[in-house]
C-alpha cells in the first residue's frame, strides 16, 4: 500500500486527481481537509467500478447542507447515495456522488465543494492524503 501526504491549497487538487486518474491500483482514494478548520468536513474521494466518487459527512446544518447540495447539483453530478445517521440529537448527513472522469471538471468541483459550500479562500491550507492499493 503507498501513502502520500502533502500540505497545500487548490492547486493540489488537480495534481492528485491525475494521479488517481492514471493509477493502475485496485483502489486509489485522496482524502482532503482543511487544516485550520476543523468544523469543515473533509471530502473523500475513491474509484469505485470504474467510477471517481466523492464522499462526504457532516453534521446536518440546513444551510450548509443546502450549499453542498447546490455545488454538485450545479455541476450536473449524480447523487448515488444519501442518508443520515446518528440519533435525533446529533444527526449527520451522508452523501456519496459521482463525479466526472475528466480531470478538469472534478478538479473545479472539488474546488467549489470548498470554495462555495464552506467559503474557503483559494489559499487556505488544505491536507491532501494519498492512498492506493497495489492491484491483484
Amino acid at each position: 500500500m503507498m501513502r502520500m501526504n502533502r500540505l497545500g491549497d487548490y492547486r493540489y487538487i488537480g495534481h492528485f486527481l491525475r494521479v488517481m486518474i492514471k493509477s493502475t491500483a485496485k483502489r486509489p482514494s485522496l482524502t482532503i481537509q482543511c487544516v485550520r478548520h476543523q468544523e469543515v468536513p473533509c471530502l473523500h474521494l475513491f474509484f469505485a467500478r470504474g467510477a471517481l466518487h466523492a464522499m462526504c459527512l457532516f453534521k446536518c446544518s440546513e444551510g450548509r447542507e443546502r450549499e453542498v447540495r447546490e455545488v454538485f447539483a450545479g455541476a450536473g453530478v449524480t447523487l448515488v447515495q444519501d442518508e443520515v445517521t446518528g440519533d435525533a440529537r446529533d444527526q449527520s448527513r451522508f452523501l456519496l456522488y459521482r463525479l466526472p472522469l475528466k480531470e478538469p471538471d472534478a478538479t473545479q468541483l472539488v474546488a467549489s465543494f470548498f470554495q462555495r459550500g464552506y467559503h474557503l479562500l483559494e489559499n487556505t491550507e488544505l491536507d491532501f492524503t494519498y492512498r492506493e492499493r497495489k492491484a491483484t
